[in-house]
Formats: structure tokens, sequence, C-alpha cells
């Protein structure tokens, strides 16, 4: 989504606290391979770069929507992990 134009202007106009990342391929792509779990750090970063601030703080705004989302309450939050 952050790769073309339309997805960067949408991405701004939501609410950074309602934020969640697909972490997983297939439906997510990038350098032509679906994405990993473990390439969550550069998609913290390019989300940080689009909000103009940094990826810490991208990362932190994105894991205060994870833990308030009733969906993802019981669920462990890795993103700790990745974000730096």
């Amino acid at each position: 989504m952050l790769a073309s134009a339309r997805g960067n202007t949408l991405s701004k106009g939501m609410p950074r606290d309602r934020v969640l990342t697909k972490s997983r391929g297939p439906l997510v792509q990038t350098e032509g391979h679906p994405i990993t779990p473990w390439e969550l750090g550069q998609t913290v970063r390019d989300i940080g770069s689009t909000w103009a601030v940094s990826s810490q703080e991208a990362g932190t705004i994105m894991v205060g929507g994870y833990l308030s989302d009733p969906c993802t309450k019981y669920l462990a939050c890795p993103i700790f992990s990745f974000v730096g």
C-alpha cells in the first residue's frame, strides 16, 4: 500500500492508532516476493516516514492501537522486537 502515491495519501488520512500491519504474504509483496514477518521493521520505518515521525514513534503509536483493538487483545505483540 505504501508503494503507491494513492496508498501513501490514504495512509496519511487513516487514524494512526487504528493502523494494523499485515506481516505475511502472499497478499503483501516487496521487491517481487511475499513479505515475511521479520520484514515488519521496514514497514514500520515506511509508515513513520509517511507520517513524518521516527520509526520508534510510529511503532509506539501502532502498538497502542494494536493493544486497544478488541480483536487483538489477547494476542502477543511482536512489534517491539522489529522497531529500531
